[in-house]
């Protein structure tokens, strides 16, 4: 033996069996390289008539496929060696004549050939139901059209000679502007349900070159709204998808449009739910006066929960959370939510109790007679969430084209009805297809908004904005009419009882007294205000059509100006002061501020009132502290609207406790 046999290590490598030693388990070899992959549209059968299994193989994965044909590996179950195959493009059939039907291309070659796509290719029925498809998911035209580009296996090669998907946007794009008007023809409902559910979600996008097109149209300037609908026609099935359609704005007039759409002579819907929105309201009953409107449950909790935040009430607190989460259930939990409210002194939850008392009642009655309805536009507002998130902000601000986007919306009212089946979707566009004559050459561009024209979304935007304007030129034209007209006949009664005969009043657009013989004596109330002492000329020698500019002082506030004689006669004008005042109430400070109304001096700002002036009124007004000890101070009710305390001996005491308090605290 030599040197090493002794050598443990030399001994150790020497096959050595041990008896009673239990033999290593060794796991089975992973094979190299990524394992097969399946796809959806792999063959069915192996080009030479193999039975077995094929997948897609090799390190490349679908994406990649633009670059290198795709191979398929066949293994045959009969034990057959395993070999590979490319799968060729999809082509049509060349045994048939033309325009005639093939089953195995699903086209009839030369007619509505796809776009940007090579003569001899041809995207079948099912590669345009994909497609089509994929748009109503919410998915981008771009990526649309590479995703059937790449499953058809249609490439274009650049200069290099790389295979690629084309970026194009134009295949989705035109495909979607001839086939999704069909679907939505044949899929939608065509009558409105007995149960409706609205909702709108705001575009907020901006309108495309609208600035070339409409002078002094401002850039940033926003708007478009997507409208939707929900309904059933039995209260114990779901709600679905009904309708939705993009609008310029969520007004009156754009609810009317989308009401009005179609089923025109139907009976319409017997039970509306929407959030309380005045446009949406208004639409229903214009639209269907008999409809019963129910405001939506969870938009009114909502706002009671906020109301009581302001007053620092807590509705989770475990002393009253059972009354606030029970308020809409019946009268009277709505009855209790008052009397804790009115023991509370809460100011601000007592004022929403009261604005929404009849409404909680006239609801609760309703649920009792209609129950199982629905009482929230959930359903509506998820569908809108779930088209929300379809449209990011990026791919938001790019939209221009609203026919386009309302095929998408229509492809999405499908998806989420469960109406977007391939199969039906592929029989739709064969059947259209069919339709299409043998020569038919289409004009693809004819759904395109051409850039010598403002975009369609933006014109959406545009004409929403001017009926806007409009409707506030013609509500303040209608107002002046108004305020004229009380005027006149205001004068008229005063002359009634002087026993003079009534102003004839002309016929222009405004309203005017005709002048015409009159003198400044025959108008009595205006002559109250005749500054006598101001003017040097006799009143009574004066025609009442004079242009004579003379001095006024206010018979009520002691405000004095100039005009003509003629303004105050044919128009009636008042005092520049009082006309502050309106007569609706809408601004009025009683309106606005009514815990000021404890501090308003009626006996020295006679002849002015809280209920007829305005919150803006600018003139300084008498107001007495809540402390009888302080002395009235004078603010006007501007001034007075805009701060806490007015009293300045308040402000000091408030001021004062503060800063005592604070110091208390840092010692």
């Amino acid at each position: 033996m030599g040197k090493w046999a002794a050598v443990p290590w030399k001994v150790a490598r020497r096959p050595v069996t041990l008896a009673g030693m239990k033999e290593k388990e060794v796991a089975p070899r992973r094979p190299r390289g990524r394992p097969p992959k399946q796809i959806e549209n792999r063959p069915n059968l192996c080009p030479d008539g193999h039975r077995g299994r094929l997948v897609l193989w090799g390190r490349r994965t679908w994406a990649s496929a633009p670059f290198r044909r795709q191979r398929i590996k066949c293994l045959p179950s009969d034990g057959s060696p395993a070999h590979t195959f490319s799968l060729a493009r999809r082509q049509a059939a060349a045994s048939h004549p033309h325009g005639e039907e093939c089953p195995s291309c699903d086209v009839r070659p030369g007619v509505a050939l796809g776009p940007v796509a090579r003569t001899d290719h041809y995207h079948t029925a099912n590669e345009i139901a994909r497609l089509i498809q994929l748009a109503g998911r919410g998915t981008s035209l771009r990526r649309a059209s590479r995703t059937v580009r790449l499953e058809s296996q249609h490439y274009v090669e650049d200069h290099h000679g790389m295979r690629r998907t084309s970026s194009a946007f134009a295949l989705a794009a035109r495909y979607l502007d001839l086939f999704a008007p069909r679907i939505d023809q044949r899929l939608a409902p065509k009558a409105w349900p007995r149960i409706l559910v609205l909702d709108a979600k705001p575009l907020n996008v901006r309108a495309y070159d609208a600035e070339a097109f409409v002078p002094g149209w401002d850039p940033d300037e926003r708007g478009g709204a997507i409208l939707a609908a929900s309904g059933t026609d039995d209260p114990a099935l779901a709600v679905m998808p009904w309708r939705i359609d993009v609008a310029g704005d969520e007004t009156t007039e754009s609810w009317l449009d989308f009401l009005s759409s179609f089923d025109p002579d139907g009976p319409g819907p017997e039970w509306v739910v929407a959030d309380g929105a005045k446009a949406i309201a208004a639409a229903v009953r214009q639209r269907w006066p008999n409809a019963i409107f129910y405001s939506c449950e969870f938009h009114l909790g909502r706002a009671l929960r906020a109301a009581a935040y302001r007053d620092g009430i807590h509705v989770d607190h475990e002393a009253h959370a059972d009354l606030f989460e029970r308020a809409f259930w019946s009268e009277a939990d709505w009855i209790a939510l008052g009397e804790f409210i009115d023991r509370e002194k809460a100011a601000h939850l007592a004022g929403w109790w009261l604005d929404n008392d009849d409404l909680v009642r006239r609801q609760v009655r309703l649920r009792e007679d209609h129950f199982g309805f629905p009482r929230s536009n959930g359903a509506t507002e998820h569908l809108l969430d779930w088209i929300d998130g379809r449209f990011p902000r990026k791919r938001r601000f790019r939209l221009r084209n609203a026919n386009r986007l309302r095929r998408v919306l229509a492809l999405m009212r499908a998806e989420q009805a469960g109406q977007a089946d391939a199969v039906t979707y592929a029989a739709l566009v064969k059947r259209e297809m069919n339709r299409l004559a043998r020569d038919e050459h289409l004009d693809w561009g004819s759904g395109d908004d051409p850039a010598s024209q403002i975009s369609s979304l933006s014109a959406l935007i545009v004409a929403a904005d001017a009926r806007k304007r409009a409707g506030t030129t013609a509500y303040m034209a209608n107002a002046k009419v108004k305020s004229v007209l009380a005027l006149i006949a205001e004068e008229n009664r005063a002359r009634a009882v002087a026993g003079l005969p009534p102003l004839a009043v002309s016929g222009s657009r405004t309203p005017s007294v005709d002048v015409a013989g009159l003198r400044l004596a025959d108008f009595p109330r205006v002559l109250r205000d005749w500054d006598a002492k101001a003017n040097a000329v006799d009143p009574l020698t004066l025609s009442a059509g004079s242009s004579v500019r003379a001095n006024r002082k206010c018979h009520r506030c002691g405000h004095t100006w100039e005009a003509e004689i003629a303004q105050r006669t044919k128009r009636l004008t008042r005092c520049q002061r009082c006309s502050t005042e309106r007569a609706d109430g809408l601004n009025a400070l009683a309106v606005v501020r009514p815990d000021l109304l404890a501090e308003w001096d009626a006996s020295a700002n006679a002849p002015l009132r809280p209920a007829r002036i305005k919150v803006t009124y600018d003139r300084a007004v008498t107001w007495r502290c809540s402390d009888p000890k302080h002395p009235p101070y004078r603010m006007s009710p501007w001034a007075r609207s805009r701060i806490q305390i007015g009293c300045r001996f308040c402000r000091r005491r408030v001021k004062a406790d503060a800063a005592r308090a604070t110091t208390a605290e840092a010692a």
